[in-house]
């Protein structure tokens, strides 16, 4: 393979991979962490792109300030659904599947109601290139992949090194103890749900300008996502980097070489023989 085909490859590897990690890190705080299989994630993310339809297309502000909207919006949406669904559910694993595929239904269709059927694009907030080795790559994808690493720090130091995310290993690991130590476990499962939701639509207002956008767009990342959770290991940062790392790196090759069809069905028979292999995921809790 010739030098000039190679720095793209890997460049559009990592690319997928970063993203891949946006996408998965609001979907491992909800479902690695607080262990709730929210089937709407999907939904969360595509309203997180079209805050940014809104912010530009209907409104005529930078995408960028359809990225915060996303971020408050979302963050407001997933506090209300704890609050009115997912806080009655959590010793019902089958229940809340259920409710949050209805949820996610619903969603996808207020969002055709509202927006049509019709794929929407946004204007590009960061237009031109940037020369790597020799190569030209999209500037806008480079800031998309440092923003990813850079929301994965602050992830990683406000569960493991703050108060806040001290109170949620606590009333995960144990709600009934953490109660009687005077921590609101109510309010903590809202906020890091509310938390969740916010990452879920910031990676969806990131990756806005560089997809087409649609009411049924949510399906195709968070099943990745799920993928990636799974294999990566359950609760564990460095399991959704490893899983990142391997399914999306995975995908991006077999796209390259070969085309998104068989990358996929690679990608789901890869997680099935991995979690025959290693139930406990690539990187045990």
């Amino acid at each position: 393979m010739s030098p000039d085909l190679i720095v793209p490859l890997v460049l559009n590897a990592s690319s997928v991979v970063l993203i891949l990690l946006l996408v998965a890190s609001g979907l491992y705080i909800v479902f690695g962490l607080m262990g709730v299989i929210n089937l709407a994630h999907g939904e969360f993310f595509m309203l997180g792109a079209y805050s940014v339809v809104i912010a530009n297309g209907y409104l005529g502000l930078n995408p960028w300030w359809g990225m915060l909207i996303s971020i408050i919006l979302l963050a407001a949406v997933g506090y209300v659904i704890e609050w009115s669904l997912i806080r009655f559910l959590y010793r019902n694993p089958l229940d809340t599947v259920l409710a949050t595929w209805g949820l996610s239904i619903i969603l996808v269709q207020v969002a055709r109601l509202i927006f049509g059927k019709e794929f929407q694009y946004i204007d590009h907030p960061l237009p031109g290139s940037i020369t790597i080795l020799g190569s030209d790559y999209p500037l806008y994808r480079i800031v998309v992949m440092g923003l990813a690493v850079l929301i994965m720090g602050v992830s990683y130091y406000l569960l493991q090194k703050t108060v806040w995310g001290m109170h949620i290993r606590a009333a995960i690991d144990n709600p009934d103890l953490a109660d009687a130590l005077g921590i609101d476990t109510r309010q903590i499962y809202r906020m890091t749900f509310a938390y969740g939701a916010a990452i879920a639509g910031l990676a969806g207002a990131l990756i806005a300008p560089i997809i087409s956008i649609r009411p049924e767009m949510g399906l195709d990342f968070v099943l990745d996502a799920f993928f990636v959770v799974i294999v990566g290991g359950l609760g564990q940062v460095t399991g959704i980097i490893a899983g990142s790392a391997l399914i999306g790196s995975l995908q991006s090759l077999i796209s390259f070489f070969a085309n998104p069809v068989v990358a996929r069905i690679s990608v789901l028979v890869l997680s099935i023989l991995i979690i025959q292999w290693r139930p406990q995921g690539l990187v045990k809790r």
